[in-house]
């Protein structure tokens, strides 16, 4: 979690070049990528760099927009490294569900308000394919007590809405041995057993 905030950062100090675009977008789907295997999640998109989302997260920038969900894009901050610890602070419990796979509690409650939450989870939703962000430097951010005089803003599409069915698990492909019979011994799949019902994995 501590590394994504770093590397991010630097990928986004200046978005008015593609190439920072380009390399920002290819470590973000590395790390899609490297979350669906760890936790078998098999519908994972690609993320692409879209102008027309960038042209809005700038609007949203430059007049301290209202910052709701819609029905083509959602949400994501990162921030700079003066705000760093406080930040981790606000989010470590959500940092901690988002580590052990606790995906329905997650999705559970970035839905129970119409304003964007402060959540990982917002950069690694399957069915999301692109993303583009601004810098917000004359727009603070309130987080509880706290506020965060600048951050990069983010908006993450094509969907408004997610729930926890957007997230499709592997099924497991083990059989399972039942008592032998006058026939001849029977196996039968544990898949449908072995689906992951709650996002977590053991």
């Amino acid at each position: 979690m501590k590394q994504i905030v770093v590397i991010l950062l630097i990928f986004l100090c200046e978005l008015g070049d593609l190439s920072k675009h380009d390399r920002y977008v290819d470590d973000v789907n590395k790390r899609r990528k490297e979350f669906a295997k760890k936790f078998k999640i098999k519908n994972m998109k690609n993320l692409t760099w879209d102008d027309a989302l960038r042209s809005k997260a700038e609007d949203m920038c430059d007049s301290c927009g209202k910052s709701r969900y819609n029905d083509n894009s959602r949400h994501y901050y990162i921030f700079y490294k003066e705000s760093k610890d406080a930040v981790k602070n606000y989010t470590a419990y959500f940092d901690g569900m988002f580590d052990t796979g606790k995906f329905k509690e997650m999705v559970d409650y970035l839905n129970e308000s119409p304003k964007p939450r402060i959540n990982i989870l917002e950069l690694y939703v399957p069915t999301q394919n692109k993303i583009a962000c601004s810098n917000c430097l004359t727009c603070p951010l309130k987080l509880g007590s706290l506020e965060i005089k600048r951050h990069v803003w983010c908006l993450i599409g094509p969907n408004g809405n997610i729930s926890f069915s957007d997230f499709v698990f592997e099924t497991s492909t083990t059989t399972t041995k039942l008592p032998s019979t006058k026939n001849g011994e029977v196996f039968i799949s544990s898949g449908s057993e072995a689906a992951n019902t709650t996002g977590s994995v053991p």
